[in-house]
């Protein structure tokens, strides 16, 4: 009873934190370390409003400043960032609707934020640490008697065209066949894409799995395109 109590008055509190960002999307910036080749100054504020939120580039004597939700610096750690979005992760799975995507240029980081080195702990991304997040607690609230059902879908979308990754035919439109994936909104404001497979999974072993098979997949994908 103590435990549902308390799993009670955490929702509460995400409910008090959901209605409060209901509505906003928040933006934060990553700075990953400057390459050999690359030229430029990175800085940040060390006092006042911006501290922590803004960002100072300087480039060919020309000074740029910017300014976010959120800003992590070169030496920021794979788990300082998940830390930041942690309670996201609890959102879910308390039932409300998030997502979390990195956006950026080719090569500046992308992939290593979001997924990391699954292998080592220090070097994982947010993909990996979220997966554990929510089966480590769902497995805590399943032995207080709340039953969860997981099920994993991976897809991709490239130039507009959309593969999905647990497929073994990753014709696309640009393969010069039709695509049978379209992406719907029911009258819930839920968003499906059709004809995706969906897998059942029962541990974060066999999330991982996927990935793996997802990440091949992609891969290949881009090779061929």
């Amino acid at each position: 009873m103590n435990g549902l109590k308390h799993h009670a008055n955490s929702v509460k509190m995400q409910l008090d934190l959901e209605k409060e960002l209901k509505g906003n999307i928040r933006v934060f910036c990553r700075v990953r370390p400057l390459l050999p080749n690359e030229s430029g100054v990175v800085a940040y504020p060390k006092s006042g409003e911006n501290l922590g939120r803004g960002i100072e580039l300087t480039h060919n004597g020309q000074m740029y400043f910017f300014t976010f939700d959120k800003v992590f610096e070169q030496s920021t750690s794979q788990e300082d960032v998940f830390i930041e979005i942690s309670h996201l992760v609890q959102s879910a799975l308390d039932g409300y609707k998030v997502c979390i995507f990195a956006y950026g240029q080719t090569g500046s980081g992308k992939t290593y934020t979001m997924m990391g080195n699954p292998e080592l702990h220090d070097q994982k991304g947010l993909i990996p640490r979220s997966l554990e997040q929510i089966f480590q607690t769902s497995q805590a609230l399943i032995s207080q008697g709340w039953k969860y059902k997981m099920q994993a879908s991976m897809l991709e979308i490239y130039n507009e065209a959309i593969c999905d990754l647990l497929a073994t035919n990753h014709t696309t439109i640009q393969d010069g066949g039709a695509s049978k994936y379209s992406i719907k909104h029911d009258a819930n404001g839920n968003t499906h894409v059709s004809d995706l497979i969906i897998v059942d999974v029962l541990s974060i072993n066999e999330v991982s799995s996927l990935l793996k098979r997802a990440a091949q997949s992609r891969s290949i994908a881009l090779h061929y395109r």
